[in-house]
C-alpha cells in the first residue's frame, strides 16, 4: 500500500518534498490553471464559494463572515486563511496537515516569511486572486518519474472583510495519489 508522509528536513524544503513510502517527491513548480477544482474536498470548497458568491450583492464577492467552517469539516485540516497585510499576506490560520507539511506552525507568519520557492508562488497566485476578484486553481505533477500519477492542487478563493475589496483569502490543498498503483 503507499503511503505519504511530509518531510520537514528544513525550512528550505517546504512546499517542495513529501515522502512517498520513504522516497522524497518533488513538485515542479510551473503551476497549470484549471477552472475548477478536480479534488472532490477542494471542489466542495470551491462550490461553497460560488454559493456564498450567488447569495451576496450583486458584482459583489462573498463576505467573509458567511463563511461557515463547520460546512467545510472535511477540508479544514487542508486549509489555510489568509489576510492582506500592505504588500504581503498573513496566514491567520492553518490547518494541522498544512502544518505538517510545512514542519511547524504557520499561523500568524507572513508569506514573506515562509521559504522563498513556495513563498514566490504563493504570492503570485494571491496578487492575481486579490487583483481580478476570483479564484485561482492551479495543480502540479510530481517530478519523479517513478509517481508520475501525484499531483498538488491548491484553491485560493477571495473573500470581503471591512472594504470592497478583497481582503481575506481562503485556500486549500489536497494532494492525489489515485494514479499510483497500489493507491
Amino acid at each position: 500500500m503507499t503511503s505519504l508522509a511530509y518531510l520537514s528536513q528544513s525550512r528550505a524544503d517546504f512546499g517542495r518534498i513529501i515522502l512517498m513510502d520513504d522516497r522524497p517527491v518533488l513538485f515542479d513548480h510551473d503551476m497549470v490553471p484549471i477552472s475548477e477544482p478536480l479534488s472532490p474536498n477542494n471542489n466542495l470548497l470551491y462550490q461553497n464559494w460560488q454559493q456564498l458568491r450567488q447569495q451576496a450583492t450583486p458584482g459583489r464577492l462573498p463576505l467573509r463572515k458567511d463563511f461557515r467552517p463547520e460546512k467545510m469539516r472535511a477540508v479544514l485540516a487542508y486549509m489555510w486563511v489568509s489576510e492582506v497585510v500592505g504588500d504581503d499576506f498573513r496566514i491567520r490560520l492553518a490547518g494541522a496537515e498544512v502544518d505538517q507539511m510545512a514542519g511547524q506552525s504557520l499561523s500568524g507568519k507572513l508569506i514573506s516569511e515562509i521559504p522563498q520557492q513556495f513563498s514566490v508562488k504563493l504570492m503570485q497566485v494571491y496578487r492575481r486572486v486579490i487583483a481580478e476578484q476570483c479564484p485561482i486553481t492551479f495543480r502540479n505533477q510530481a517530478s519523479a518519474a517513478a509517481v508520475a500519477g501525484l499531483e498538488l492542487e491548491v484553491v485560493s478563493l477571495p473573500y470581503l472583510q471591512d472594504a470592497p475589496t478583497p481582503t481575506i483569502i481562503i485556500s486549500a490543498f489536497d494532494i492525489s495519489a489515485a494514479m499510483l498503483p497500489g493507491a
